[in-house]
């Protein structure tokens, strides 16, 4: 076949295609022009401009393509990416080529090296950020400290022990010496020997003071959150930290109210109460510093009028006390009676009888003695007072003082005697 001689314009298409890197090879090109030669020796020109579009726009669309690829691969190189070599499985087609063809048993995976690398940047990025989670900057240390300070104040340690998360070998007691209650002075202490086989020292804090003395003194004062902290240094380490917090226990009320009251056998008796009453609550009544009941109420029976001072002391079961003294006033009733009668039967005052034991229903006793202690009358009846004779039908009494007494009793087993003096005047 006789070989068709380009012109010029053809040839210059011939190298702008061959410098597309179009895939085509030298026969594949040979092939193409004997197809486009003209039959019968006749090149048509109108064929050849088809010809020559087709290939240009084939060529030009590769060409474009491997521009594209190329940005993308300029783009990728420009970051932190390092580029890993295939695995043996990837089979290069082309050096020139942007794409790696990976070879499987049964089904071929066209990937590009731009995707490949992506995927290993992407591990490696990931494997970094965990290595930067499992080491804590020095920042993070500072903060991490910091919560750990504040955590101080969010939390309600026991009295007795505290133990820190950096040595898990060491636990502190602490010690209180006296009473946690309002109003006591407790001492805070330490067993010094035990925590100095541990560490170098350490040093106080009160409520984020620094205490400089190997124990805290506190005057415990009513709804006052105390905050305590204890700092153990060793060299070269960090600081141990043991802390607690707590608040005095309140006080119970001691305060208490009385009555005197009235009656055959209440007079001279006071009645008193606790104001506050509670199972778990212990109470202590005194009187001249002797013990006269341990209830919540208490009756006392005085020997006379007058103002008695009472103290009650209440105690919590946290063991916390408070003591309140009263002065009670105790007065009796029953203690207006005729002093003095003239058994002269003029119809005034000629018999004795104590006046208010009408209303009484119970063992009545009434005895008249003279001065020297003889008895010269006696009725167990109120209805039968005395008219100054001896046992109420011999000789006349001689006028003066003499004394008497009333006993009455009742079925409750409640018992009392009245006692007092009585005159005769005159008589008939």
């Amino acid at each position: 076949m006789k070989k068709h001689k380009l012109t010029s314009e053809e040839q210059a298409l011939k190298t702008k295609i061959e410098q597309a890197s179009f895939d085509y090879q030298e026969a594949d090109w040979l092939n193409l022009e004997s197809k486009l030669a003209p039959k019968k020796g006749f090149w048509s020109s109108s064929k050849i401009l088809v010809a020559g579009l087709v290939v240009t726009a084939i060529g030009t669309t590769l060409w474009l393509n491997k521009e594209n690829l190329n940005d993308s691969f300029e783009e990728t190189n420009h970051g932190t990416v390092e580029l890993v070599p295939t695995e043996s499985k990837i089979q290069t087609i082309n050096s020139d080529e942007p794409y790696e063809k990976v070879v499987e048993d049964k089904d071929a995976t066209l990937i590009s090296p731009i995707e490949s690398e992506t995927l290993h940047t992407n591990k490696s990025t990931e494997s970094n950020t965990n290595k930067q989670a499992l080491k804590p900057t020095a920042a993070q240390e500072q903060n991490q400290s910091n919560k750990d300070l504040a955590q101080i104040d969010e939390k309600s340690t026991s009295h007795e022990k505290s133990t820190n998360s950096f040595d898990k070998e060491l636990e502190v007691d602490f010690i209180f010496d006296g009473k946690n209650c309002v109003g006591e002075q407790v001492t805070v202490r330490v067993d010094e020997q035990a925590i100095l086989s541990h560490v170098d020292n350490y040093e106080w804090f009160l409520n984020g003071e620094q205490i400089k003395s190997d124990r805290i003194q506190i005057h415990l004062e009513a709804d006052v959150n105390y905050k305590l902290l204890l700092k153990a240094y060793s060299e070269n380490k960090s600081p141990l930290i043991f802390d607690t917090s707590f608040k005095a226990n309140p006080l119970p009320k001691s305060d208490f109210e009385y009555e005197d009251l009235n009656g055959f056998f209440d007079d001279l008796v006071a009645s008193m109460n606790a104001v506050e009453e509670a199972n778990e609550y212990s109470y202590s009544w005194k009187f001249d510093e002797a013990e006269i009941g341990t209830k919540s109420s208490l009756n006392y029976q005085f020997k006379q009028t007058g103002y008695y001072p009472i103290s009650l002391t209440v105690t919590s079961s946290n063991n916390c006390s408070s003591t309140n003294t009263k002065f009670v006033e105790v007065k009796e009733q029953m203690n207006e009676f005729i002093n003095a009668f003239s058994p002269d039967n003029d119809g005034i005052n000629d018999s004795f009888m104590p006046q208010g034991f009408e209303e009484f229903e119970g063992q009545f006793n009434l005895s008249i003695y003279d001065l020297k202690g003889q008895k010269v009358y006696s009725t167990d009846s109120k209805d039968e007072p005395w008219n100054g004779t001896f046992e109420n039908k011999g000789r006349k009494m001689p006028l003066g003082i003499y004394i008497w007494e009333i006993k009455i009793s009742d079925t409750n087993n409640n018992y009392r005697s009245f006692k007092d003096k009585v005159e005769i005047v005159s008589f008939n």
